[in-house]
């Protein structure tokens, strides 16, 4: 009797197989949207960091005279280097003159070098999939440190100016200009798949949706983003402009974040 009950019970071949084959299309279902989940955290964790930036902008302002950190990539002779505006401190093979005293920290970097962002992974999104994450500068945020030959780069786009050619943060007009964002130098190091927080000059933070694919179809392959030249420096100009755009609220006075 026990015998018969046994096996009766029993998998078999066909039993393991369809349970595996459940097991897979419930896995199928369910990695989209866990995708989905890890990748909207990432997202408001830089968030953060993009607002902890802005809290440092704003009390070098206020230790600067309104100042916003000077970068020697808006000065070049050339004209601001706009696609470059992701150095936080510039490399001794770089082709631009290193600002006295500066000990090549420049732009961003001023708020790491001076001690108002104490942490460099601030400077990174967790969501970046390029060429320059954290761990790779890892090393180049110790004090003693020497110059790099190359630049240390980070995940976020610096502006350094208002459109109405303000350096000063408080007078930067309008002050829904976009100041700071994800970086949008290049295709490649695009790092949220439709999207990118930036930082606005009254130090708010906004959401700017390419659900549509503006910025990444548009913007990034008419001016050839990421094929270097005046035409980086130029669409990153341009994407400076749509996300200005995008941010200034409309005649009922609501923001067009998602637009």
């Amino acid at each position: 009797m026990g015998r018969r009950s046994a096996q009766k019970h029993a998998f078999t071949l066909m039993d393991v197989i369809m349970s595996m084959a459940v097991i897979a299309t419930l896995m199928a279902l369910l990695l989209p949207s866990l995708t989905l989940v890890r990748e909207t955290s990432r997202r408001v964790a830089c968030a953060s960091n993009v607002r902890q930036i802005g809290l440092g902008l704003a009390m070098y302002g206020d230790d600067h005279r309104e100042m916003l950190p000077p970068s020697a990539l808006l000065g070049a002779r050339e004209g601001p280097v706009w696609d470059q505006m992701v150095q936080l401190r510039l490399g001794m093979d770089e082709r631009w003159e290193l600002p006295a005293g500066s000990d090549g920290w420049d732009g961003l970097g001023r708020l790491y070098a001076d001690a108002y962002l104490p942490a460099g992974r601030l400077f990174y999104c967790p969501s970046h999939k390029g060429e320059h994450p954290y761990e790779r500068y890892q090393s180049l945020f110790n004090p003693a440190a020497a110059v790099p030959t190359t630049g240390l780069v980070c995940n976020y786009q610096y502006r350094g100016i208002g459109p109405n050619g303000s350096r000063k943060l408080w007078r930067i007009e309008p002050t829904h200009s976009a100041l700071v964002s994800d970086t949008i130098r290049a295709g490649e190091e695009l790092s949220h798949m439709r999207g990118a927080n930036v930082l606005r000059a009254d130090i708010s933070i906004f959401w700017f949706s390419d659900g549509d694919g503006v910025l990444k179809d548009e913007i990034l392959a008419m001016g050839a983003l990421g094929a270097g030249g005046r035409d980086r420096a130029n669409a990153t100009a341009a994407a400076w402009e749509l996300f200005d755009e995008f941010s200034s609220p409309d005649s009922s006075g609501n923001d067009r974040d998602d637009r």
